[in-house]
């Protein structure tokens, strides 16, 4: 089934062995259908028990992920020219309340968004990021989603017709909150995106 294969890709895609990654990377570049991946996952990949259809979820995003990342075939340009970026976020909304799934989500829709913020901000990247920063910023193990969520949202931000009124308070919250934890990579953007909220006249309240 479409699980079990998923699964066996991403067992491929992380193999310890470089020689086998590459070619699981390169072959699956080549083959994979992301458009029709994100369609068998909104469908309900896993079955109909939840833990595992998300579970199979986040399998199907992060050899998406993967592969989108380090494809040089035309993968990332595929899925964007076949909507993928609104089937990404619809399964954003989808599994809104599964942290893994969120991430995933967020990773990808990063990798659609880059050089077509606009086009992601129409889709409601920007509303995604925001309700998930609500939901999830103040986890202090998800320091690398929040690092996610806010680059989501400040990508989008010059394409919004106001500033949420929520971003620097949610700015300031998870500075705070993973202040003594971190990822580094994550108080560094957020101080970056705190920065540009302060200098920026148009983010003035």
């Amino acid at each position: 089934n479409m699980a079990g294969a998923v699964a066996m890709l991403l067992s491929l895609l992380r193999h310890p062995n470089e020689e086998c990654r590459r070619a699981a990377l390169e072959s699956a570049a080549k083959d994979l259908d992301g458009v029709q991946l994100m369609r068998a996952v909104l469908r309900g990949m896993g079955g109909t028990d939840p833990c595992r259809h998300w579970q199979a979820s986040s399998n199907a995003l992060l050899a998406l992920r993967l592969v989108l990342a380090h494809s040089k075939t035309g993968a990332l340009e595929r899925l964007r020219a076949g909507g993928g970026t609104g089937l990404v976020l619809e399964v954003w909304r989808a599994g809104s309340q599964v942290p893994d799934v969120v991430q995933e989500c967020c990773a990808v829709t990063l990798l659609l968004a880059h050089s077509h913020s606009r086009a992601a901000t129409v889709a409601g990247a920007a509303e995604c990021a925001l309700s998930a920063w609500h939901r999830f910023g103040h986890d202090t193990t998800r320091g690398q989603l929040v690092q996610g969520l806010a680059e989501t949202t400040m990508l989008c931000l010059p394409h919004l017709s106001e500033r949420p009124p929520a971003l620097p308070r949610l700015t300031v919250e998870s500075l705070r909150i993973l202040q003594g934890v971190g990822p580094a990579p994550a108080l560094s953007w957020l101080l970056k995106a705190l920065a540009r909220l302060a200098g920026d006249p148009k983010m003035a309240p």
